[in-house]
């Protein structure tokens, strides 16, 4: 399949949108409400195309014209910046107002966010209390939930930094390393 949309794809997404059963930046439930629903051109899509079906969700576009070249910024989706990878799996940037830090693995596990690849994740957003700039999570991740997103705007937050996030290159494409979160425990 090729990587822009043809009509078909996107008639399946529309069809889970109406369903309301998901947040569409869910991935594994929109693969579950399409697999229910016999919409095997999406399933096929979502495997190969994750970051083209999520710059759809949220710019609406199904050309690709919106995806920002590699080479100009390697964040892909609009509002990230300075995402970098730091050492030992952990991936750090801004979404809008959050900041957000993660643990990332190249493969997922029972340990990550649904079985994927975030071992830990802290979203916040900065304040400031009395003359100090103080961080506030909205979402903290460690192997467990310990705060889940509250308001409807952190938990949209918190759906695009996953999706981005599962989305990213794996740091160690060519299975250099063999790593996994059970490893690690």
């Amino acid at each position: 399949m090729r990587k822009d949309m043809d009509k078909i794809v996107i008639g399946q997404i529309l069809a889970v949108l109406n369903t309301g059963e998901t947040n569409m930046f869910d991935i594994k439930s929109v693969t579950q409400i399409a697999l229910r629903d016999n919409h095997a051109e999406l399933v096929d899509y979502l495997r190969e195309h994750i970051r083209e079906y999520v710059d759809f969700i949220l710019h609406g576009e199904s050309d690709g014209s919106s995806i920002q070249n590699d080479a100009d910024k390697p964040n892909l989706i609009r509002g990230f910046t300075r995402v970098k990878r730091e050492e030992n799996h952990w991936v750090t940037g801004f979404f809008d107002k959050y900041f957000f830090e993660a643990k990332l693995y190249d493969n997922g596990s029972k340990y990550g966010i649904d079985g994927g690849r975030i071992s830990k994740l802290r979203i916040c957003y900065f304040k400031t209390i009395a003359n100090k700039k103080r961080a506030v999570d909205v979402v903290y991740y460690d192997r467990g939930w310990e705060t889940r997103p509250k308001t409807a705007y952190s938990v949209n937050a918190y759906w695009i930094i996953v999706a981005y996030l599962e989305t990213l290159p794996l740091e160690f494409p060519d299975d250099e390393s063999k790593e996994t979160l059970s490893e690690t425990k």
